[in-house]
């Protein structure tokens, strides 16, 4: 047999679990929406680092060829070996 309070009721039942379901939804959209400029936020520093990762290991290979260079420049131009130098030091104070 038809009821009407039931009928009411559950219409109403299904009203609050809609209504709950809806701010189940935006709340996840909330979260997706800051899911999301979080990721971009973080990716933009992630970038940004790896530039600047780039740009210092650019400056270390300069410094690197410098030194090098710079080391080269004040080895003795002696086409003897350290030995034969020392050998001849050694016999000349003799």
């Amino acid at each position: 047999m038809w009821n009407p309070d039931s009928i009411e009721f559950d219409a109403q039942e299904m009203r609050t679990k809609l209504d709950e379901a809806e701010k189940e939804l935006l709340q996840s959209q909330e979260s997706i929406h800051t899911l999301r400029k979080d990721y971009t936020r973080v990716a933009g520093e992630r970038d940004a680092q790896k530039v600047e990762l780039s740009f210092l290991h650019a400056r270390l290979e300069k410094a690197e060829t410098r030194a090098r260079r710079e080391s080269s420049a004040n080895r003795p131009r002696s086409s003897t070996s350290s030995g034969e130098t020392a050998s001849r030091e050694f016999e000349a104070q003799r």
